[in-house]
């Protein structure tokens, strides 16, 4: 969330049942690049197996800013 604000872009970020984690953004190419780059990281305490990245064209109902759900 923090990195999200950092970057200005909208959306959100919640944990799902099988402990995946859903993230939508929305926002300038550049700092969605930015955002899946630290996604690959992750924190120190968590281990990130994998990033699937679905692009949806037009804008949808996206918060501006970003929350967690």
């Amino acid at each position: 969330m923090r990195e999200a604000q950092r970057l200005q872009l909208g959306g959100f970020a919640c944990n799902l049942p099988d402990g995946s984690v859903e993230v939508v953004s929305q926002g300038p190419e550049a700092a969605l690049e930015q955002l899946e780059e630290r996604l690959r990281r992750g924190p120190s305490h968590a281990r990130v197996d994998d990033i699937q990245q679905v692009q949806v064209p037009g804008e949808l109902d996206i918060p501006r800013s970003f929350d967690i759900r």
